[in-house]
């Protein structure tokens, strides 16, 4: 399977409908944030990388393998600062 950096949707195979799967209620309470981050996770990424998901009839679906590869990845990437100007104005504060 591709990595999540790649990934966009979960091919559907036997073991694909066998694994574990969550529906965005179920993977933003796993993962202990708001549903709309789920959907964005799947729509937009974060830091370039998208959380793979299934569509099975009108349901999207994350698998439990997916959106634990899609956690680490997105936590090993250090955090970067929001903006040049809210750099600025860090340096600015922490010089006065």
């Amino acid at each position: 399977m591709p990595s999540p950096a790649t990934a966009t949707a979960t091919v559907i195979t036997p073991e694909t409908l066998a694994a574990k799967r969550y529906s965005f209620k179920e993977a933003a309470d796993a993962a202990g944030v708001d549903l709309s981050s789920v959907w964005r996770w799947a729509q937009n990424g974060v830091r370039g990388v998208k959380l793979p998901s299934i569509r099975l009839g009108n349901r999207q679906f994350v698998l439990e393998r997916d959106l634990l590869e899609f956690l680490n990845a997105t936590n090993a990437q250090p955090a970067r600062m929001r903006s040049d100007r809210h750099a600025r104005i860090q340096r600015r504060r922490r010089a006065a």
